[in-house]
């Protein structure tokens, strides 16, 4: 999150449950970390991400028709996807060298 939040990177977020997925497009700005949590706490975006919950972090190249792209995943004991994370583009584009 700092190295994204320092170089302007502009990233997707996908976070889900069994109702609905939000998902965040574009640069983040402020992250706070506070005990167990990582906050992103900018004006338009806000996520709340529990790290004692996290069991597993898997970055993984899944193939496209524009190439690869990389995803940083992470899951709960479980199995459960708790969040994922991609360089943002749009479809027709190939992954950001960032």
């Amino acid at each position: 999150f700092h190295h994204a939040a320092a170089g302007e990177m502009p990233i997707m977020c996908f976070v889900g449950n069994r109702g609905c997925i939000q998902i965040h497009s574009g640069p983040i700005k402020s992250v706070k970390p506070m005990g167990p949590w990582i906050n992103v706490l900018d004006e338009t975006f806000h996520l709340h991400l529990r790290t004692d919950h996290i069991h597993e972090v898997w970055a993984v190249r899944k193939p496209t028709k524009d190439g690869h792209v990389t995803s940083l995943e992470a899951y709960d004991a479980k199995g459960g996807m708790i969040i994922q994370f991609f360089g943002k583009r749009h479809e027709g584009e190939g992954e950001r060298e960032d």
